[in-house]
């Protein structure tokens, strides 16, 4: 009887099971068939965060040419329940500079809009979206002021592109006469700097933040620039050698200076160096210099010891970085006219005299009186009539 009772329970268990059992969605059955003939190019991928919904996942583009090279653009697909009659919904959940895709991720493609047909599938919308990469349409767009520049110039456009591809990251200091000397304090972390020069004559400024950049190289000429600076943060950035510290030197009031997480800051001596070099520094890495402690680096850099020690780190010293230049061989000027062009930076009677003087000492060539007097523009005599 209890077997009998048992077989009994198990088959109406069993009959309850199957009926609540949903069948497949005509979505389901077609989004399944659709994965299944995928064939994506050799810059694209799906991933599906959750397996066992295939109504749900996400497309990741990586372009190979053009101008979004090297990107990586996710988009998030949602198949509703009236596909194939219907399109997906497509967002771009990457920020992108483009004509055909806005800043709130929606999509300008003709076959997600009137275009669709039931025929058409998951892969034509992959291809549909790379096309958008490798050609975009400034024909039909979304982001309006994206599709004038790339019809008016397509240089500009590729800088944006390249610019919004860093997250907007800038690649150098220019244009700082902008800021009319009106702040103690800049912040330029989390940039893509690669060098610390291009200052216009700034005064003011007392603190300098530069936290988490790819700084390798300083330019020899800051203090010309910046005179009063008494706190430089350069955390996170790629200084070397030791000697690669030595143009911070000539900056006469700095106390505070920060180098953590920089190969510098690993090297033997590096706070003797320092503290010998730096006789005004107050701070370290946020830690005290001491007087016991700056009378130890004095002693050992005095001794004959410590003189074959800093012949060896000027040996060590990167004179030049690769991509990078010294300023004379940037500007193609002497010497001489490189300091004439500063003093006349320093004493320019408007923001407008001073971004003119400071785009030709980056401009390049010689810096003849003619194009310091602002009579020769780019070596061809300026018209005055």
């Amino acid at each position: 009887m209890i077997k009998l009772y048992t077989l009994k329970q198990q088959k109406k268990d069993g009959e309850q099971n199957k009926g609540t059992q949903k069948k497949s969605s005509a979505a389901q059955l077609r989004i399944q068939k659709d994965i299944n003939d995928l064939s994506l190019p050799k810059t694209c991928k799906t991933e599906f965060p959750d397996p066992d919904d295939l109504l749900t996942f996400k497309l990741v583009i990586c372009p190979d040419e053009g101008f979004y090279k090297q990107g990586r653009f996710v988009f998030n697909f949602k198949v509703g329940p009236n596909y194939p009659h219907e399109p997906p919904k497509v967002k771009c959940e990457t920020a992108v500079y483009h004509p055909n895709i806005d800043l709130q991720g929606n999509v300008c493609l003709n076959i997600l809009r009137e275009d669709w047909k039931p025929v058409l599938s998951i892969n034509s919308i992959v291809y549909g979206l790379t096309h958008l990469f490798s050609e975009p349409n400034a024909e039909d767009p979304l982001n309006k002021e994206a599709a004038e520049v790339l019809r008016s110039n397509r240089r500009l456009f590729e800088q944006n592109v390249a610019k919004a591809m860093r997250g907007y990251k800038i690649p150098q200091i220019e244009n700082m006469g902008a800021t009319l000397d009106q702040f103690d304090t800049i912040d330029f972390s989390d940039n893509d700097l690669r060098k610390l020069d291009g200052f216009a004559y700034l005064p003011r400024i007392k603190s300098l933040l530069f936290n988490n950049n790819r700084i390798v190289r300083i330019s020899d000429n800051l203090q010309e620039y910046i005179p009063n600076v008494t706190s430089l943060v350069l955390t996170g950035n790629n200084i070397q050698e030791l000697g690669d510290l030595d143009p911070l030197t000539h900056l006469p009031k700095l106390e505070t200076l920060c180098l953590l997480m920089n190969p510098v800051s690993t090297k033997p001596n590096y706070r003797e160096y320092v503290a010998f070099k730096f006789p005004n520094l107050r701070l370290l890495d946020f830690r005290k210099i001491k007087m016991a402690h700056r009378k130890e680096a004095n002693d050992l850099f005095k001794s004959k010891r410590g003189k074959e020690l800093l012949k060896e780190i000027a040996k060590k010293t990167k004179t030049a970085q690769p991509g990078i230049s010294s300023e004379s061989n940037e500007t193609g000027a002497t010497a001489a006219e490189i300091v004439r062009i500063r003093e006349a930076i320093k004493t320019a009677s408007s923001l407008h005299e001073m971004e003119r003087l400071t785009r030709i000492l980056q401009a390049g060539g010689p810096i003849t009186d003619e194009i310091l007097n602002g009579s020769v523009v780019n070596g061809n005599a300026m018209d005055t009539t």
